[in-house]
């Protein structure tokens, strides 16, 4: 039972990865409440048992993770530049961040 909750969780990861690559809203968007499902159902699941099987599939679930972490880091600091580019061209100043903690033009 466990190692099919973190089977779920991996596939789900995958899912958000190659929906992430792909840049597709609302295959994102798909994606993440598929990986919210996958964690909520892993975090049921009673009578977690060290298996190598189970070890090996949360060292795999572990790897998705990071990788989806990472490109969404990527992602988020492309649009950021894509933004102070786009408000370079209109003359305005570049981005900061407000006392509020939103993103906002500086000056």
């Amino acid at each position: 039972m466990s190692i099919a909750a973190i089977d779920r969780l991996t596939v789900a990861q995958l899912a958000l990865i190659h929906a992430l690559d792909q840049g597709d809203v609302a295959a994102i968007e798909s994606a993440t409440t598929a990986l919210d499902q996958a964690v909520q159902q892993a975090r049921t699941v009673a009578g977690w048992q060290a298996t190598p099987e189970l070890e090996a599939g949360v060292r795999q679930s572990l790897q998705a993770s990071e990788a989806a972490r990472v490109r969404v880091g990527y992602l988020a600091d492309r649009s950021r530049r894509l933004l102070q580019a786009l408000l370079g061209l209109s003359g305005r100043l570049p981005l900061g961040y407000g006392r509020n903690g939103r993103y906002r033009a500086a000056g």
